[in-house]
């Protein structure tokens, strides 16, 4: 994702308005170090790794229905956490 002054630019050439609210935490972001960045990565893959497990925990049938729809609405958080496609965040490209 590229910047400038009032929008990003996404790799497929996308516009994305950069609403004000968002100026600050942008700006945090942009300013994020290293060990910031690997913390979250290793937070992204243990989201996915929890995901997997329910994925084969549902598959095996090794939970009882009560526990089952419990574990459902854990696995959902999880998904909600996690990436869609998961990748390395590697911060913002100025």
């Amino acid at each position: 994702m590229t910047h400038s002054q009032d929008h990003w630019i996404d790799s497929n050439e996308h516009t994305i308005t950069e609403p004000r609210a968002m100026r600050s935490m942008m700006k945090e972001a942009q300013s994020a170090n290293q060990a910031d960045i690997e913390m979250l990565n290793g937070a992204i893959e243990l989201e996915n790794a929890a995901v997997k497990a329910y994925s084969d925990a549902f598959a095996l049938n090794l939970l009882s229905m009560p526990v089952l729809e419990v574990a459902k609405g854990f696995k959902s958080d999880h998904e909600a956490h996690s990436a869609k496609e998961p990748r390395p965040y590697s911060g913002f490209i100025n």
